[in-house]
C-alpha cells in the first residue's frame, strides 16, 4: 500500500501544483481583464461611450482590451459625425421650408387680392394679367426650387460606382 501511495504521490502533486498554478494564474491574469472587457461591453451596449476602458497589459489580453478601447473611441466619433449629419439635415430642412414659405405667401396675397377686387370691379384687365404673370412666377419659382431639391437629394442618395480601366484600352 506505501509503495502504491509512493509511486503515485508524484502525479498527486503535480496534479495539486497544475490545478494551484491554473487557479491563480486565472483569479491574477484572466480574471480582471474579463470582467473588465464585460463591463466595458455593457456599456457600449446600452450607449454609454462616456466610461474610458483601461486594461494594461502587454499580453493578449490587454490588446483585445485595447481593441475594446478603440472601438468605443470609433462609436463616439461615428455618434458624433450622425450627430452632425442630422443637424445639417435640420438646417437644410428648416431653409427649405422658409425658401418655400415665401413664394406661397406672395401667392396667397395675390391670391386674396384678386377675390377681393375682381368681383367688386375694382381691377383693370392690365393690373389682372400683372398680378397673374407674378402668380406664375412665384409658381415657377416654386417649381424650379423643388426640381432643385430633388436634384440635390438624388445626387445624396447616389451610390459611388466603381469601374476598371486600364491603359491603352
Amino acid at each position: 500500500m506505501i509503495r502504491l501511495v509512493y509511486n503515485y504521490c508524484i502525479y498527486v502533486y503535480m496534479f495539486l501544483a497544475f490545478a494551484a498554478g491554473l487557479f491563480l494564474f486565472y483569479r491574477t491574469r484572466l480574471y480582471p481583464a474579463l470582467v473588465s472587457s464585460k463591463e466595458a461591453l455593457d456599456y457600449l451596449l446600452i450607449g454609454d461611450y462616456g466610461h474610458e476602458f483601461s486594461y494594461q497589459s502587454e499580453d493578449e489580453l490587454g490588446a483585445l482590451c485595447s481593441e475594446i478601447e478603440e472601438l468605443r473611441l470609433k462609436l463616439i466619433e461615428e455618434k458624433k459625425r450622425q450627430w452632425e449629419n442630422r443637424e445639417d439635415l435640420r438646417k437644410i430642412n428648416a431653409a427649405f421650408a422658409h425658401d418655400m414659405r415665401t413664394p406661397i405667401t406672395v401667392m396667397k396675397g395675390y391670391t386674396e387680392f384678386l377675390l377681393k377686387y375682381i368681383p367688386q370691379g375694382k381691377i383693370s384687365r392690365e393690373q389682372l394679367l400683372e398680378k397673374l404673370e407674378l402668380l406664375l412666377r412665384q409658381q415657377d419659382r416654386l417649381y424650379e426650387f423643388s426640381r432643385t431639391m430633388t436634384n440635390i437629394r438624388n445626387l445624396e442618395m447616389r451610390e459611388p460606382e466603381s469601374k476598371r480601366c486600364c491603359p491603352g484600352e
